[in-house]
């Protein structure tokens, strides 16, 4: 499956990589039949110009800042979660659409993309060129199985993470 709806969740600052994304997508959608929809939810400096750029296609939805519920409506609508962003120290986001069994996209060698590529619960690209965010665009996005998704529950979960950092300390 390619991807058709894509989702962006983040801060609109430069270091998350939302411009090139939405770049991408309105040169994508100028030139494939097949076009992407791009729904952009946040708040940041970048704000004005990811209004501004939205305006350029009909394909892509800001949506601004939104509460955990409507966050959770979007991953449901979405074949892939794409966040590129650089020097992500862990990257909630990402576990949180993968806990919604949708794979995501990312830049190599940030936060856990090893990870994403270990268990192919994802893509990851080498850098927020056109040329890489177009193969992405042009990839088969890996379906996450229930196996795979109840595995990263109970790694992730509540229980998990707090008896890791009891062990810590």
């Amino acid at each position: 499956m390619k991807a058709n709806n894509v989702l962006y969740v983040g801060s609109l600052i430069p270091r998350k990589g939302v411009m090139p994304l939405m770049l991408s997508v309105i040169m994508w959608n100028m030139f494939n039949p097949a076009k992407i929809k791009l729904i952009v939810c946040g708040t940041g400096i970048l704000k004005p110009l990811v209004i501004m750029t939205s305006r350029f296609s009909n394909n892509i939805s800001f949506k601004g800042y939104q509460s955990k519920s409507n966050i959770s409506k979007y991953l449901s609508q979405s074949d892939l979660f794409v966040m590129l962003s650089k020097r992500e120290a862990f990257g909630l986001v990402y576990i949180e659409a993968l806990m919604h069994g949708v794979p995501v996209a990312m830049l190599r060698d940030e936060s856990f993309s090893r990870f994403i590529e270990d268990k192919n619960m994802g893509l990851v690209v080498t850098d927020t060129s056109y040329k890489s965010l177009f193969e992405l665009f042009s990839s088969e996005i890996p379906s996450i199985d229930q196996n795979k998704l109840i595995e990263l529950k109970k790694v992730f979960s509540r229980d998990s993470v707090l008896k890791t950092y009891k062990e810590l300390l």
